[in-house]
């Protein structure tokens, strides 16, 4: 659930904060049998608690307290540590906080932290439904598809689906009979003319060029073979 939140724009402040205390309160009356004066008590317990939280950051620690001792929380709330204890059970039960306690050789210590376990939970949701949909690029179809098959960096040697599909365009355009350049070296000057007139490997008149060149290529090697024949 963490993960949901880490490029949230949702915050985790006092004001969210008490946005889910009005859901936990209601879930405590509705799900767990809890007396609205009761939850009223607990509200409040829960906006204590949320005092002692230790960062508004980002950090591991934004949903959770630092140490305090269960005197300092009756003292706030006006009334016995025991019945103090007896709130912290009720949210623990519910699983709207963990205590987190600490051990003090055979006694438990009185100083615990508190994770508010249930506002990660319910931050999570909020956050997905609150999540504004990202409208589509508008993108050209043709620079679509070059953006996925676009004329190789190294030669035409291997034999993968983006290679095969250049070489089928070379011998679209060589006549019956006719033999085929080396594609290695057709494909090498191919790039090096690209990169003399600055034209990208993705550009949208990749494919005529590269009939274009492929055509002035066997042009070139039947006016060669003359010349040898001569």
């Amino acid at each position: 659930m963490r993960d949901v939140l880490k490029y949230s724009s949702i915050k985790t402040d006092t004001v969210t904060f008490r946005k889910y205390r009005q859901f936990a309160v209601e879930k405590l009356i509705r799900e767990h049998g809890v007396s609205r004066q009761k939850a009223r008590t607990l509200n409040l317990l829960l906006e204590i608690l949320e005092s002692y939280r230790v960062s508004f950051s980002k950090g591991t620690y934004r949903f959770q307290t630092k140490r305090v001792s269960t005197k300092m929380i009756a003292d706030e709330l006006g009334v016995t540590g025991r019945y103090v204890r007896m709130l912290l059970r009720i949210l623990e039960n519910a699983e709207i906080i963990i205590v987190l306690r600490r051990r003090v050789g055979r006694f438990m210590s009185l100083w615990n932290a508190f994770e508010f376990s249930g506002f990660i939970a319910w931050l999570s949701i909020y956050a997905q439904s609150h999540r504004a949909p990202v409208p589509p690029k508008e993108e050209n179809n043709h620079r679509l598809l070059f953006t996925q098959i676009h004329f190789p960096i190294q030669n035409l040697t291997t034999y993968d689906h983006r290679h095969k599909y250049w070489r089928t365009i070379a011998f679209e355009v060589l006549p019956s009979g006719k033999q085929m350049p080396c594609l290695a070296q057709l494909s090498l000057r191919f790039r090096l003319n690209l990169r003399k007139l600055h034209i990208g490997h993705d550009d949208l008149s990749i494919i005529p060029r590269w009939k274009a060149f492929v055509r002035k290529a066997l042009s070139f090697q039947d006016s060669a073979r003359f010349a040898d024949a001569a």
